[in-house]
């Protein structure tokens, strides 16, 4: 019988805490035989909390355990407000090859002066403890710096699956191409200042980027732009100071 008494039992399907494994050995193993609004009808589908409203059960609405948060990376220095970490700047250890996995609400990210030398799609991985990493995203990220790092290209994708992000910087590295579909769409200040950029086109570029009003390409290698840039509608400061244009280049 589904009923008042099945609450707790319910509610293991829907706990964080209670590893997947257990889940999927007694899935589809508890059906309903009444009450008749849930007969033949799973347990694990008809859920805790439609049992409780339903039958209008004589007790508080049960409250899930939450996952605690993910810890500050090792070597860095976080803040937020409670405990609840907002901000990651591991700038100072200088160790980090790659992106650590990050706590799930974190905003502005520093990575700069470390050893990160490549970036893939799943590169950002923000998580409660306990979470499936691949299953992570990254919601909440704004600012993400990676000055003074080893990156020697932005692959496809590296930065496209933070919805969020609005500032990012990536000045004095190796890079030597971009790609168009390397960025997130609401991003509004990018810095590739310092790096080794040469072509820029649209392959090879920054299409639809059209909330983008910042754009620092100084002190790349650059000697035309192919009309690459003639999709930022919204650029309002350019720099391409240390170039090597033979004349000013046609932005659009």
């Amino acid at each position: 019988n589904c009923n008042c008494a099945s609450v707790p039992f319910a509610e293991l399907y829907e706990s964080p805490i209670v590893s997947q494994r257990f889940v999927s050995v007694i899935t589809k193993t508890t059906l309903c035989q009444s009450p008749s609004q849930f007969q033949n009808e799973f347990i694990e589908t008809v859920g805790a909390y439609r049992i409780n409203d339903d039958l209008a059960c004589n007790f508080t609405k049960p409250v899930l355990p939450t996952l605690p948060p993910l810890p500050c990376p090792g070597g860095c220095q976080c803040s937020g407000p409670q405990g609840d970490i907002r901000v990651v700047d591991c700038s100072n250890y200088g160790n980090y090859t790659s992106i650590p996995r990050l706590p799930k609400n974190i905003v502005s990210l520093n990575m700069a002066n470390n050893q990160i030398d490549q970036l893939s799609a799943d590169s950002f991985k923000c998580c409660d403890v306990g979470d499936d990493k691949a299953t992570c995203t990254c919601t909440n990220l704004n600012a993400v710096y990676l000055d003074n790092n080893k990156l020697t290209e932005i692959p496809p994708k590296a930065f496209s699956e933070l919805p969020t992000l609005q500032v990012l910087s990536i000045s004095n590295n190796f890079i030597g191409r971009v790609y168009s579909d390397s960025w997130s769409y609401n991003l509004q200040d990018l810095d590739l200042s310092h790096n080794s950029i040469n072509e820029i086109n649209s392959a090879f570029g920054f299409n639809d980027l059209g909330s983008l009003q910042t754009l620092d390409l100084s002190y790349n290698r650059l000697s035309s732009l192919n009309k690459g840039l003639k999709a930022l509608d919204s650029l309002v400061t350019l720099n391409l100071s240390g170039n090597k244009f033979g004349v000013f280049p046609e932005l659009s």
